[in-house]
């Protein structure tokens, strides 16, 4: 800036500072409707504004400048309609998030501190270097080795001994399987000689359950994967809804604030997979692909815009069971998050009854089964709300028989056929974009050495696949 723009921009901010030291800029400052730039008031503060120096765009602006004149021996007054208009900036604010339902970043961190999800998940092998000094906060680690499992796949399972359930197998204590309460969490580990123990399993009990917020938390999880499964996506009979949250309305990450519970051991191997697959995170028709992801809790809905989305595939299952059975993975967990369990009762809410489900014919056992199962490890977890959970889909599991208890559970998986099809649909894509950029030409016409007509011989247009051009 030269000599004369200089001097022209300080008798531009000495004019200004005269003009907002003024009673007339103080008293319109002062009034309550001078934020609504609409205002009388508020329009004439800042056409005065305007006139004098162009920079200055917003009320905020004039905040700023104002304190900063303030600070003269006179300019108390100024200091004073300065705080008011602050005053007035924020209860407006407040008044216009209030009633498009949104909640500020105040309310925001309350929230995240209430439910207990601030930091980063926990490190198992600091866990483990204190398994003689173990903190009364820390999961039980308890060593279990996998065996191969007598239970042959797609047999049912039972809690219990019965009698119109014959062909299913029981898994119990008294059968030898480690059965975790409902209020225990664990880390399975496998030791084989002088190589470093393994995670096997991986059990977090009340996940964001002991804040002020979180009955509000619970019932929002519980709308989402009813909205889910009332549409009735990928029905799997008797009574099991099995919706893909990417093909329906409520595409909702909702496993990712509950991932601060899973140790990182567990939680970097999932990420490192996601980055050498280079897969996208979880998006819809009804849930566009963006940064961030939203919690309607409380009437308020809390945006955390910072945060990324959980990874591509997930799935809400309503009253799930399974016999014995593995899933074909590329990554080596799935988590899976236990949103709503109501133990065996005698007439269920209505809006937890499925047309389809019929009550057993025998009491079933105590809280009404619907349990994981891990066979080859040889562990049933009881099923309760507010359990996560870190299993690996490769290895036989299954559910327990539900005898009239209901389960809502959200689970993260990683399919090898739905990366086997993402795969296969990049390429595809690829390869129309390869030939949009190298349309293949109509071969002219030659005369050959015997006066015959034919094409002239040439080269394939190139074809690219996975960004890398192939001849």
């Amino acid at each position: 800036m030269g000599r004369h723009g200089s001097k022209a921009h300080k008798n531009r901010m000495d004019e200004l500072k005269q003009y907002l030291l003024s009673n007339d800029a103080c008293e319109l400052m002062e009034d309550s409707r001078c934020p609504d730039p609409t205002s009388e008031p508020g329009q004439e503060l800042m056409a005065n504004v305007g006139r004098i120096h162009k920079g200055v765009l917003t009320l905020e602006d004039v905040c700023r400048q104002g304190l900063a004149f303030g600070k003269a021996a006179d300019g108390y007054r100024l200091r004073q309609a300065v705080k008011t208009l602050q005053q007035n900036l924020k209860a407006q604010k407040a008044a216009e998030m209030a009633q498009t339902g949104q909640s500020s970043h105040r309310e925001k961190c309350s929230l995240v501190y209430a439910l207990g999800l601030m930091g980063q998940p926990f490190s198992f092998s600091d866990i483990h270097s204190q398994m003689l000094q173990p903190l009364a906060s820390d999961p039980k680690i308890i060593i279990r080795n996998r065996i191969k499992s007598p239970i042959k796949l797609r047999t049912g399972l039972r809690d219990c001994y019965s009698d119109s359930f014959m062909g299913h197998a029981v898994v119990s204590a008294e059968e030898g399987y480690h059965v975790v309460g409902p209020g225990e969490s664990v880390i399975f580990i496998s030791e084989q000689g002088s190589a470093p123990p393994q995670i096997e399993l991986v059990v977090i009990r009340g996940v964001a359950m002991h804040g002020h917020w979180s009955g509000h938390l619970y019932d929002w999880l519980s709308g989402v994967i009813l909205a889910a499964v009332d549409e009735r996506r990928d029905v799997r009979p008797p009574g099991i809804y099995l919706p893909r949250p990417g093909c329906n309305r409520t595409g909702n990450p909702l496993l990712e604030p509950g991932w601060v519970t899973i140790p990182m051991e567990v939680i970097g191997t999932i990420d490192k997979c996601l980055e050498e697959n280079n897969l996208p995170e979880i998006s819809g028709n009804y849930a566009p692909q963006e940064s961030g992801y939203r919690l309607s809790i409380g009437g308020k809905t809390c945006y955390f815009p910072q945060f990324p989305r959980g990874p591509p595939e997930a799935y809400f299952t309503s009253n799930y069971q399974a016999p014995a059975h593995t899933d074909s993975a590329f990554a080596q967990w799935a988590l899976s998050w236990c949103t709503t369990r109501i133990d065996k009762v005698d007439v269920p809410p209505a809006r937890y009854q499925t047309r389809s489900v019929s009550k057993p014919s025998d009491p079933g056992p105590p809280g009404g089964g619907g349990n994981f199962v891990d066979l080859s490890l040889r562990v049933v977890v009881k099923q309760a709300q507010g359990t996560m959970m870190a299993f690996q889909p490769e290895f036989a599991h299954g559910t327990t028989h539900l005898c009239d208890a209901r389960n809502q559970v959200a689970t993260i998986t990683f399919s090898q056929h739905i990366w086997n099809a993402y795969l296969e649909a990049e390429q595809n894509l690829t390869l129309r974009a390869a030939q949009q950029l190298y349309p293949a030409p109509q071969s002219p016409v030659a005369v050959r050495g015997n006066g015959e007509a034919g094409p002239v011989p040439r080269l394939n247009a190139p074809v690219v696949l996975s960004g890398q051009p192939m001849m």
